[in-house]
């Protein structure tokens, strides 16, 4: 048995795209006797609101989209405490988005030895590949430094990110 998780953002009204990514979520997770959680992604103080995480419960019961346990909402997590335990592996970064975006859509690493105080806060994505078995695809290889680049754990507004 393992854990799945539904995690919704209180930005906005559930949409088609979260009813079939958290319905192929539950359907999976109750197929394989997972523990299927809620996590509210409520990250983004700016767009999050109280009255939206509440229509989404409404909206995720309605669909009949049940979860077995509630965890902390990304909101109320420690992010300074991992901050700083990533400290060594960050690197400010003062990109605009498309300054951001390389040709191939990963960031061009242009922030990373340039030592700036101030900017968004990145993460050093170690070089390597990673080797994982894939329930639909099979074996599978990637170097998360080539796919994704260096990710952004806290935005230039403070506000923190998916990833962290």
């Amino acid at each position: 048995m393992g854990i799945a998780r539904l995690a919704p953002t209180p930005s906005g009204a559930l949409h088609l795209g979260n009813v079939l990514a958290f319905g192929a979520a539950w359907l999976d997770a109750r197929a394989r006797g997972d523990t299927l959680l809620l996590r509210i992604e409520d990250v983004d103080t700016t767009r999050a609101r109280p009255d939206l995480e509440t229509g989404i419960r409404v909206d995720l019961a309605w669909l009949g989209l049940d979860h077995d346990r509630e965890v902390t909402p990304q909101s109320a997590r420690r992010h300074e405490d991992a901050l700083h335990t990533l400290r060594p592996s960050t690197f400010r970064c003062t990109c605009t988005r498309a300054e951001a975006r390389g040709p191939d859509g990963v960031y061009p690493g242009t922030c990373r030895h340039a030592g700036h105080q101030e900017g968004a806060v990145r993460w050093r994505v170690p070089q390597g590949v990673v080797r994982f078995e894939d329930r639909v695809f099979g074996p599978r290889a990637i170097d998360p430094a080539v796919v994704f680049g260096d990710t952004v754990l806290r935005r230039r507004d403070g506000v923190v990110t998916y990833p962290l």
